[in-house]
């Protein structure tokens, strides 16, 4: 296997830790090691689902802003 090859077989490979931090908070509710409430034990598991969202929801906010300054820019001439 050359350098090149090696390179592009190791691309996209992530290790999932969300997915083995909410499995393990989950074992570890249910083994009642720790007392958390249900929505903290789940969090790895639609947190970065909820951070996708929110960077989404922000770029949106931000060129709204600047599309309705730009309109009232716009009128005043």
């Amino acid at each position: 296997m050359t350098t090149r090859q090696t390179i592009q077989h190791n691309t996209g490979q992530t290790f999932p830790i969300a997915g083995v931090l909410g499995v393990a908070f989950v074992v570890l509710k249910l083994v009642g090691v720790i007392h958390w409430s249900w929505w903290l034990v789940l969090l790895p598991f639609y947190g970065p689902t909820l951070a996708v969202l929110a960077v989404v929801g922000a770029i949106a906010l931000v060129a709204g802003l600047f599309y309705a300054a730009s309109h009232v820019v716009g009128r005043r001439g």
